[in-house]
């Protein structure tokens, strides 16, 4: 029995596994795509200790639908840094502790499952595309979290670009005498706009700074407000480079970020609507019109990767 109460056919199962810096989120989904079962856990620091995490997660899920692990159809893993789908190789997943790892084969050595690796802002992408009503043929997916990042969604697919750098949107620079970002520019969309960018900008000891900046704003601090409106200018920014590179029907905001919910979405619009008061070419882009928050920003992730490890590599 899963989620529900419903029974599972054998046969039936993806599962799908978002890995974080610090947590596991993992899915069975079936046929319907329908969640069946989850579980969460510490993702674990390096090599060794995410890989006996991941497998770990995939015995837990199938134990708790009641399967055994070589009834599942497909694993599909999101997971930061660069990936090689072709592959399964992932490098420079920095907050993991892993510089350059075989993942998905030697994940599907021990499990004799197939095992599909991608990005994880891509497969957020997908689970955004899944969700989202009414659906849309295209979909750009921008992840505000300790990063900046976004995905983009074409006829059910994610875009990674030739080199797998598309999305990257959080490392163009707009300021070339700001703050120095990790990607060795200066001015980063990151370095403002992101969660780390608030951070500094509004140091606090709040556990999630951005709230505080909120409730400053709120309490009418003109410098609160100075910073907030910084951040949903320059959000506004990277959500029209990507109506205007990609003209997709929907463009969604998701990450960390985005779960302070309406003032995100007001703030962002409102500035969109503004620059587009400047000019006739915003005018006509209308990204405000585009513009939603995610919906069921818990289970996006790993639906998403669920759904890639199903689909096959075009």
């Amino acid at each position: 029995m899963g989620i529900g109460g419903a029974k599972v056919l054998r046969g039936a199962i993806s599962l799908g596994i978002d890995v974080g810096g610090t947590k596991i989120h993992a899915v069975a989904i079936d046929e319907r795509r329908r969640v069946r079962a989850e579980y969460q856990q510490p993702s674990g620091q390096g090599e060794s200790a995410l890989l006996e995490s991941l497998a770990h997660t995939v015995e837990v899920l199938v134990r708790t639908v009641g399967i055994g692990v070589h009834d599942v159809e497909s694993i599909g893993i999101g997971v930061p840094g660069l990936v090689d789908r072709a592959t399964g190789r992932v490098r420079n997943a920095v907050n993991l502790g892993v510089s350059d790892l075989a993942l998905g084969p030697l994940l599907s050595e021990r499990l004799r499952l197939p095992v599909t690796l991608e990005n994880d802002v891509n497969v957020a992408a997908i689970g955004a595309s899944l969700v989202r009503t009414p659906a849309v043929g295209s979909l750009a997916y921008l992840n505000v979290g300790t990063g900046i990042a976004a995905g983009l969604v074409l006829g059910g697919r994610v875009w990674p670009g030739a080199r797998g750098f598309a999305g990257e949107i959080g490392h163009v620079p707009l300021d070339h005498d700001g703050l120095l970002c990790p990607c060795g520019q200066r001015g980063c969309i990151e370095t403002i706009a992101s969660g780390s960018g608030i951070s500094r900008a509004w140091p606090t000891s709040h556990p999630v700074p951005v709230l505080d900046l909120l409730d400053a704003v709120a309490d009418g601090d003109p410098r609160a407000a100075e910073v907030w409106g910084t951040v949903t200018r320059t959000l506004a920014r990277a959500v029209q480079m990507l109506a205007a590179a990609y003209d997709p029907e929907a463009i969604v905001l998701g990450g960390g970020i985005s779960r302070v919910g309406t003032p995100l979405l007001d703030g962002v619009t409102a500035a969109l609507r503004e620059q587009a008061t400047r000019s006739a070419f915003l005018t006509a882009l209308g990204s405000a019109d585009r513009l939603s928050l995610l919906e069921d920003a818990d289970h996006v992730a790993p639906i998403g990767a669920a759904v890639v490890g199903s689909t096959p590599a075009a």
